[in-house]
This record gives structure tokens, sequence and C-alpha cells, in this order.
């Protein structure tokens, strides 16, 4: 088992030597065992070890597995950080299931734990068992081809999952030969959570009439990542072809394409816009016949409308705008507004992509930003001035310069200092603020995230 987790911490999962790698552990079985093994590796593999807790507010022994876990870390020598999030609270307020909701709160809050802590890694303890789940949840719920992907073993944000080729016995018997003690979550036994019912009720079915199965599905989504990234790649250079400088999608453009690649681009349109947590696979099928359909023809999606206009298919009126929000820019740390969120970190060096980098993060001289930033969307008087000009100018301006369309300018995210634009997320930095390699000594680095923000959906290179 070691060895396989070797295999994937330096192959798959990118782990390099002087990398210090985050261990995300709940204190069960799965978790402590992926953290014993890591501590077995490290020295061999020259990375520093630490680990994050976190604690949901949901169930009330949590906070006693909060505990056996920093203790444990302390008999081990190893630093530990845990964080305490209201998910209960998140789903009541944004009508989330509660899943969704500590999901979502354990990601922000591990991703602010590796970046107080300098973790390049955060390394989750997913083994195939999960995949095998994952896979048929989204199966059964209808998926298109990349949710039958289930979870890769690397994400470009530095989740890893380097247990995804472990079964789950194989995991407990590594527990029970080396005498690793673990918590146990009793709500894993309640079948009324479909995961549960999947996994304690279908799967051993499943294997009891195919033996593994379990296998089969984890290597069957292996293969399945590999086709997605093929139709990812062509699908991106389809959607710069069909899209027009206002944004809008050529309806005959799209109809020629081959389905499977017609639909992607359809979604990435549908996300672009509207809101992309609501976005599923009847509203890509609705747009798709909307490209085919007579001029005036329209279409209400999760977050505004769609109308097809002689050809063109352009997004029409605004879509439901974030809650107001105004949150102090946190450095370092995650700055939430509405659905997005913010991510502050602080780097002591120039970093090698600063001419060339996903259009979700920016870099900026520290020293020359604003102390009291705040993240808000745009206001009245809102100024900014882009990379190369003198003086400032409306950002209105700015947006109709880059012809940004109208659905858009109310959603995107903006740091701010007073009327005094800094970054326009996803689009631009103010130039007062830009790295100036051989003056500037700290960098800040901010990123934003949040499926349904245009500017994280993007994704595009910048120059």
């Amino acid at each position: 088992m070691v060895d396989r987790i070797a295999y994937a911490l330096e192959g798959p999962c990118r782990v390099e030597q002087g990398m210090k790698v985050l261990v995300a552990v709940s204190g069960g079985p799965d978790s402590m065992a992926l953290l014993h093994a890591m501590r077995v590796l490290a020295p061999r593999m020259g990375i520093a070890l630490c680990v994050g807790h976190v604690e949901h507010g949901i169930r009330p022994c949590s906070r006693s597995d909060a505990d056996f876990v920093q203790k444990r870390c302390a008999e081990a020598g190893i630093p530990f950080c845990r964080r305490s999030v209201d998910a209960p609270a998140l789903a009541a307020a944004e009508k989330l299931s509660l899943e969704d909701a500590a999901r979502r709160l354990r990601y922000e809050a591990l991703f602010s734990m590796a970046e107080e802590a300098g973790a390049a890694r955060i390394a989750l303890a997913h083994h195939m068992d999960d995949q095998a789940e994952t896979v048929l949840m989204h199966l059964f719920r209808g998926s298109a081809l990349g949710g039958l992907c289930g979870m890769r073993p690397f994400r470009e944000d530095g989740v890893i999952r380097p247990m995804l080729a472990v079964r789950r016995d194989e995991v407990l018997a590594y527990c029970r030969d080396n005498g690793i003690e673990y918590r146990t979550d009793e709500t894993n036994t309640d079948t009324r959570y479909a995961r549960n019912a999947l996994r304690l009720l279908v799967l051993p079915g499943v294997e009891d009439a195919f033996p593994g199965a379990v296998e089969s599905i984890a290597r069957t989504a292996s293969l399945v990542q590999d086709e997605e990234a093929f139709l990812q790649a062509h699908a991106k250079q389809a959607v710069k072809a069909c899209l027009d400088d206002s944004g809008a999608l050529d309806a005959a453009a799209v109809v020629r394409l081959p389905e499977a690649v017609a639909r992607r681009v359809a979604l990435a349109f549908l996300r672009r816009y509207g809101d992309a947590r609501r976005i599923d696979s009847g509203h890509v099928e609705a747009l798709l016949g909307l490209c085919g359909a007579e001029t005036g023809a329209a279409l209400d999606v999760p977050g505004g409308r769609v109308r097809n206009n002689y050809g063109r298919v352009a997004w029409e009126g605004d879509p439901e705008t974030p809650a107001e929000c105004e949150s102090e820019l946190a450095v370092p740390g995650v700055t939430r507004c509405g659905k997005a969120s913010v991510r502050a970190t602080l780097l002591d060096e120039i970093p090698n992509d600063l001419k060339c980098h996903p259009a979700a993060y920016d870099y900026f001289d520290y020293d020359a930003f604003p102390r009291r930033a705040v993240v808000r969307t745009r206001r009245p008087g809102d100024r900014f001035r882009p990379l190369g000009m003198r003086g400032s100018q409306p950002l209105k301006e700015y947006f109709i310069d880059r012809k940004v369309p109208r659905a858009v300018r109310d959603r995107t995210l903006l740091c701010a200092d007073g009327n005094r634009i800094v970054w326009v997320a996803g689009m631009g930095v103010n130039d007062g603020v830009r790295v100036r390699p051989g003056t500037t000594r700290r960098v800040l680095r901010l990123e934003i995230s949040g499926e349904d923000n245009f500017n994280h959906a993007q994704r595009q290179k910048r120059p």
C-alpha cells in the first residue's frame, strides 16, 4: 500500500522534493492511514508534512475528533491546524444540502490552512472504493461523461488524492497491522444518506455478482478521464470559434459541431453567464435546441434568459446577481463574497508565471497594495487604471472596451480601495499595484474561486 501511495505522489500527484504537503485528517481510518503512510515516505521523498482538520459543526462529538487528531499530531511532532465552520448555517442560508455546504466550507478551510502553512499540496484520503461510489452516484443521477471521470489524483488548485489505487479493506488492514488508532463517524452507517446507501447496500451486492467490480469501475474512470481531457481540449477551441466579440454564440457554427463537442460549448456558455451550480444536462440540450430554432425563440435558464436573434444566441437581460457584499480582504486568507471567494497569498519572490498564468489569479506588488482593500461588486463612480495607462477611466468604459456583456458586469468581483479598483477579477490589474521586477520585494497573489463566477469559469490563459 505504501509503495502505491509513493508511486501516486511522485507520479500523477506531482509532489516534488522540498514541497510541503497538508494532509487533511478527519480522524477516520482512511485519513489516519494516509497520514501514517506519508510519515513513512516523507524522509525518503524529501517532503514536509502538516495536518489540517475541519470541524463542520454537524456532529456532537466533532470536537473530540479534533482533539484526537491534534493529540496524535503532537505525539508525532507534526504541525497541526484546525478550523471550525458552521455547515448547517450555510446550508440554511443558501438552501444547500448539508453535504454540499460542508464540502464547500471544508475546501475553503483547507485552502486557508494550506496557505498559512506554505503547503503546495493538499492530500485527501479518498480511496478506490470512494472512487467507485462517486462514479456510480454520478451515473445513477444521469451524469455526462465528465461525471464518469470520478475523482482525479491531481487538480490544478493543488488538491491531490494519492490513495485512489488502494481498496478500503487494505486501508483497514494497514491500520490494524500498524496499530493505528482512529475515530468512527456514526453517521457513516445511516443509509438515509445516498452515499451511505450506495456503500452499504448497493456496492456489496454488485461485488458479489461481479467480483472485481470496484477495480473495474475505477479503471474505467481513469480511461474516461483521458477521453474527457481530449474532448475538453477540442471544446475550448470550439468555444473560441463560436463566440463573437459580444459574447454571443454563432448558432449555425454550434449546430455544425459534433454533438459531444457542441454539448461542451453549450455548457461553457451557460456557465459563463448563468448560475453554474444549477445548470444541468437538460439546460444544455435545451440550448442546443435553441441554436436550431427560429429567430426570436427564447429559453429561461438558471440565472437569466437566452434568445436566438437571427442566428446569434445571446444572453438577454441581467442574470441574478449575487447578494450585495463588501468584505475586507483577508491577507493571507480567504474572503467570501456571494457564492465566490478570493484567496490571498503572500510570496517572498516573483513567480515564474508572472507573464503567463490562468485568468483566475493575478499578482500584485504587496507594498503598493492598499492595506484595507475590500472585495465587492461594481458601484457607480468606480474607476480603474489598466496596465500601461497613465490615468484611470470609469470602470464602465473598461468593461465596454473589453466587450464585457451587460449580463456579466454586475457579477464580476472587484478588489477596491474606495472607488479605486485595484483588481478586476479575471480581467485586469491596476497599473499602480502591478509587480515590478527589480523593485517589488513582496508579491501578493489573489485567486478567485466559485463555479458560478464568470471570471473563474473562463480560465483563459493570460499572455
